[in-house]
């Protein structure tokens, strides 16, 4: 049922946005066409997450 679901999705969009070179490469197999597949990588800025003590900020503690 959902492979039916995708195949309708992409049957009905005018463009594709994948978040992955992988997953672009998934809807174009299953035979989207590639000028209508856009890559837009997801992705976050890991600095912003590390810890105080990763970063040094609290060395010796």
């Amino acid at each position: 049922m959902a492979r039916a679901l995708e195949r309708w999705a992409y049957k009905n969009a005018s463009q594709v946005i994948g978040l992955s070179p992988g997953m672009c490469d998934g809807v174009i197999r299953s035979g989207y066409p590639s000028d209508r597949v856009h890559c837009i990588p997801n992705s976050a800025d890991i600095d912003l997450f590390r810890s105080l003590m990763t970063r040094g900020k609290l060395s010796g503690v």
